[in-house]
Parts: structure tokens; sequence; C-alpha cells
């Protein structure tokens, strides 16, 4: 699971985890299969966020990887995708 500030979010709701830059600070991008479902449980503030980051060209949930410590940003990015990997290893995702 993946959580953010309101929910976690389970890993078979994710479709693709990269990482990218934007106004010189890095992200990883978290993109879901169902990304308006999972926006009915965030905050107003997080709906508009992730809403103009879809017009930015990063649909998803993006998080500021200055808050991962002892990661830079394409460190965690890879290490979600090892975690993201490994579900889809274990389970069968639709």
């Amino acid at each position: 699971m993946i959580a953010t500030e309101e929910q976690l979010i389970e890993w078979s709701a994710v479709s693709q985890i990269q990482y990218a830059e934007m106004s010189g600070q890095q992200f990883v991008n978290i993109q879901l299969k169902k990304l308006e479902q999972t926006l009915r449980y965030q905050s107003a503030f997080a709906k508009k966020t992730t809403k103009a980051n879809v017009v930015l060209g990063l649909p998803g949930i993006n998080v500021n990887t200055s808050i991962a410590v002892g990661y830079n940003g394409i460190e965690l990015s890879e290490l979600m995708n090892e975690y993201l990997k490994h579900h889809r290893k274990k389970y069968v995702i639709d």
C-alpha cells in the first residue's frame, strides 16, 4: 500500500510509477488506474493540485522526494517500482 496524507492506496490500483522533475523539484509520480475514484476521497486542495498536475503532464499522485530521508528521487522511484513489481508477481492484477 501507498500512504497519502488522507488514505492508503492499494498497489493493485497503481498503473505506473516514474521519476519526474518540475520547477527544480524532484517527484515520484504515481499513476493510478482509476484516478477519479481515488480523488473522491481526497481533500479539496489535493483534488485541485492533482488536476493541475494533469494539465502539466504529471497525472496521478506526485510525492515530493524531499520528504524521503536517505533517498534521492531516482532511488525512491526505483524502490517503489520494486515494491510494485513484487506485488504484481505475487498477485494477479486486472
